[in-house]
């Protein structure tokens, strides 16, 4: 439908408003959040193949102790994305302080 062919009752010159029910927002104890992790200075993170399997191995470990599920990762060579569930306000805080030797 080309400009010309709306009806009358669109015309852009009569002021347009639109309201759409909003849910209000809450928080509930344990929403999902995405996490993003980053190297200094945008630098990498991984270095060869082992490296990925490590940081996998120890998330899955401090995820466990500190009572967050991770739904999904993205690894890329500079930084991480992770969508995770926390059981408590610290959880994902905690869970990332995990240390890779």
């Amino acid at each position: 439908m080309r400009y010309l062919d709306y009806p009358e009752s669109w015309c852009l010159d009569k002021p347009y408003t639109f309201t759409a029910p909003v849910r209000p927002c809450t928080r509930g104890i344990s929403p999902s959040l995405v996490v993003i992790q980053r190297g200094n200075n945008r630098q990498a993170v991984f270095y060869c193949a082992d490296d990925y399997q490590q940081y996998l191995d120890a998330l899955a470990h401090a995820a466990e102790e500190n009572g967050c599920a991770i739904h999904a990762y993205v690894l890329m060579t500079h930084h991480i994305h992770l969508l995770v569930t926390p059981s408590s306000e610290q959880s994902v805080s905690k869970m990332l302080r995990f240390q890779v030797f």
